[in-house]
Formats: C-alpha cells, sequence, structure tokens
C-alpha cells in the first residue's frame, strides 16, 4: 500500500493542500496478516480482489475522517490558546 495523502484547505496561498501520511512499520505488519489470510481463503480471484478493494476503501475513508476530526481540534485548540494570548 502507497503512502496516501490527505487533503485539506490551505490556511493561505504558501500553504499545500495535501499532506503525506507515511504508515508506520506496524501497519504493514497488519496488513501482510490480514493479506495472508484473505489468501488462504476459498475464493476466486474476482471475489478476492473485490474484498481487497472494499477493505482498502474502509481503511482510506476513516484515515480521511480521522485526518478531518484531528484538523478540527487543531484549530479549536489553536483558537482557544490564541484566546488567552489576547487577554
Amino acid at each position: 500500500m502507497d503512502n496516501t495523502s490527505y487533503y485539506r484547505e490551505p490556511q493561505d496561498e504558501n500553504e499545500e493542500e495535501n499532506i503525506q501520511i507515511e504508515y508506520s512499520p506496524k501497519f504493514y505488519e497488519t496488513a501482510k496478516k490480514l493479506s495472508d489470510h484473505i489468501n488462504s481463503l476459498p475464493i476466486g480471484q474476482p471475489e478476492n480482489d473485490r474484498l481487497i478493494e472494499l477493505i482498502l476503501n474502509h481503511v482510506k475513508t476513516a484515515a480521511q475522517e480521522t485526518f478531518d476530526q484531528a484538523r478540527k481540534h487543531s484549530t479549536k485548540l489553536s483558537e482557544w490558546a490564541l484566546s488567552f494570548r489576547s487577554t
């Protein structure tokens, strides 16, 4: 699985709109275990390919939603911290 870029709105014209997510060795370890298990299932290649596609889409959706939530929370935290500086 390749590293994935997640979209976020740039804060100004000098920022990029994508952030590269680097997966850890643990991620690849669990992906290998999942892959090995799927390969051992008594299903044909089309079903195998569809199962992999569904899993990858699920992982990408979960990662994007986690990224979006982290961005939202970091924005709130920044606003909260700035409110102390202005008092």
